[in-house]
């Protein structure tokens, strides 16, 4: 076997499907206006920050809100940040935010060990050591975007926050 006939890139790495998170969410909010037969749509608004002083950091960033036909409600439901010459990786961020109570699962906290201890010393101590934390919105490729997006979409969050929408549009 030769080094010219192995081929060593991922499957997901291709051309035939290549969207930009924003053209993904565009498509998305015209589905959905489409669905609720025009009395919720989807809305994409785009917002570039600027970082003069670390222009590596500056972005733009997608918000995708739901609205009401009659725009007596519009409710943001998620955002998608992405480096502004790069749309990929992006991150995917549901924004509608629901009590405790009416979550089906949450975390409810336990007693703090700095209240246990009692040690403002060791809880000092304790931050100041880092963890890593894992961004299971973060997407490389436009597939892991789209898989992503509709387990998003399909959130409880964020179909309760369509199902408002809706009800405001229908008085």
């Amino acid at each position: 076997m030769s080094t010219s006939e192995t081929d060593l890139w991922p499957s997901d790495i291709t051309s035939q499907e290549y969207l930009e998170p924003k053209e993904i969410l565009q498509h998305q909010a015209e589905l959905l206006s489409e669905r609720m037969n025009g009395k919720v749509r989807g809305e994409i608004e785009e917002m570039v920050i600027e970082l003069d002083q670390e222009p590596e950091q500056s972005r733009i960033v997608l918000n995708f809100y739901v609205v009401a036909a009659n725009d007596s409600l519009k409710v943001k439901i998620l955002e998608v940040t992405h480096r502004k010459e790069h749309p990929y990786p992006a991150a995917i961020t549901s924004h509608e935010k629901l009590p405790d109570y009416l979550r089906k699962r949450y975390y409810k906290l336990g007693i703090s060990e700095e209240f246990v201890l009692g040690s403002t010393a060791m809880s000092a101590a304790r931050d100041m050591n880092g963890e890593w934390i894992e961004n299971d919105g973060v997407c490389s490729t436009p597939k892991e975007f789209l898989k992503k997006l509709k387990i998003t979409l399909g959130t409880p969050e964020v179909k309760s926050a369509v199902m408002s929408v809706l009800a405001a549009a229908s008085k």
